[in-house]
């Protein structure tokens, strides 16, 4: 079961894509984001990604095993090779590899053909029409739904994108976490209109990290 789609909430929803990316100058934020990541879910109260503390053999290991255990088809040497994505890409933004895995679970549960009910597509679920733009965004090659369900490309997208939410939302964790579910548009809307922010999937992500910063602590 895909927590983030039980109400049929895509990633990116309604999203007004070239208003967002003219408000976002990723290059020039990415010096300070590396800075602030870690420090930003410190501040949301549940300890933090902890910036690079998961690190090494046995996070790797780790994340292998936790894509191993949710049985979604990866050969041995493609596990392999998407840990040692998740890690390298998260390393890119100071952001724990254990949390992007958090992340993904809760977004497709490790699925890579995985599809939302509005169209979000792949391990981090997005959508055709904001993947586009983060496909230039990252001189990456462009095939529509193939890009996107390529599980490598995906966490390469996701990430970024999680970035700049970051960015646009001021380090704010619950923020940049609700907007990734519901999509920075609807977000503001639900604010600007005196809703509560919404702290459900934000909650759901920190359990699943929660549950692998414990798996890498009793590893041997």
């Amino acid at each position: 079961t895909r927590p983030a789609q039980e109400s049929g909430q895509g990633m990116f929803k309604d999203m007004q894509t070239e208003t967002f990316w003219a408000r976002m100058d990723f290059r020039k934020a990415v010096l300070l984001l590396g800075l602030t990541v870690a420090v930003a879910f410190w501040a949301y109260g549940r300890g933090g990604t902890g910036g690079f503390l998961s690190q090494g053999k046995e996070v790797n290991g780790a994340l292998h095993d936790i894509i191993r255990d949710s049985r979604t088809g990866f050969p041995m040497e493609e596990a392999r090779r998407l840990a040692e994505v998740i890690v390298d890409e998260s390393r890119n933004y100071n952001i724990d590899p254990l949390f992007t895995a958090a992340l993904i679970k809760t977004e497709s549960g490790f699925r890579r053909g995985a599809r939302s009910e509005k169209g979000a597509l792949g391990l981090m679920q997005i959508r055709l029409s904001t993947g586009k733009g983060i496909a230039e965004e990252l001189r990456l090659g462009w095939d529509g739904e193939k890009t996107l369900l390529n599980p490598y490309n995906n966490v390469k997208m996701g990430l970024y994108y999680l970035s700049m939410l970051f960015e646009r939302y001021d380090k704010d964790a619950k923020a940049a976490l609700a907007a990734y579910n519901l999509g920075p548009t609807e977000l503001d809307e639900r604010l600007s209109g005196g809703l509560a922010m919404p702290r459900v999937f934000a909650e759901r992500v920190f359990a699943n990290y929660t549950e692998f910063k414990e798996r890498v602590n009793q590893r041997p």
